[in-house]
């Protein structure tokens, strides 16, 4: 998977929860993530330096909120590790996996109050689809038990992906 001089970018492996931790503080969730990771429902990619997890984000491959693209979610990177080029590089790896998968485009939200990410997005190739109000749930890791719900109003965004060698 990718890689440059400092970090690289690569699948979650279970023993990642403690280093998930800061990107994903609740424990549900990070459970619920490298599950669906295990159960290749989803890919987690992880950026890691000095074998440190500073980065993560996630593909939900059926299921997302603009079919039949995947639907890249959960994109974090370390406050102290921001502005490296730590998101692209898990970005372009996500573009990358999804185009190996035969998509033609990925899809994701971004909160409406979240600018820099929607800077982040929109360099990244992705354009605003239109509002988006993002349905959450929260689950048990043990039980998939619903255990909180909400909305959130968000941008629907969607990124064409060229072929490798456009």
């Amino acid at each position: 998977m990718g890689a440059n001089d400092a970090w690289l970018i690569r699948s979650a492996k279970t023993g990642d929860g403690a280093d998930l931790a800061s990107l994903v503080p609740d424990p549900d969730r990070r459970a619920w993530r490298l599950r669906n990771a295990d159960e290749a429902r989803e890919t987690l990619l992880v950026a890691e330096l000095d074998s440190h997890v500073i980065g993560a984000v996630s593909i939900r491959w059926n299921g997302g909120c603009d079919a039949p693209n995947p639907w890249i979610y959960g994109g974090e990177v370390l406050p102290n590790q921001r502005r490296k080029g730590i998101g692209t590089s898990l970005w372009q790896e996500a573009h990358r996996l999804c185009r190996n998968r035969g998509a033609r485009a990925t899809s994701l939200d971004v909160d409406v109050t979240n600018a820099g990410a929607r800077r982040l997005y929109e360099r990244l190739g992705y354009v605003v689809v239109g509002p988006h109000e993002h349905r959450w749930v929260g689950r048990d890791s043990e039980t998939a038990a619903v255990i909180a719900q909400g909305t959130a109003d968000t941008w629907l965004m969607r990124c064409a992906l060229p072929a490798e060698d456009d």
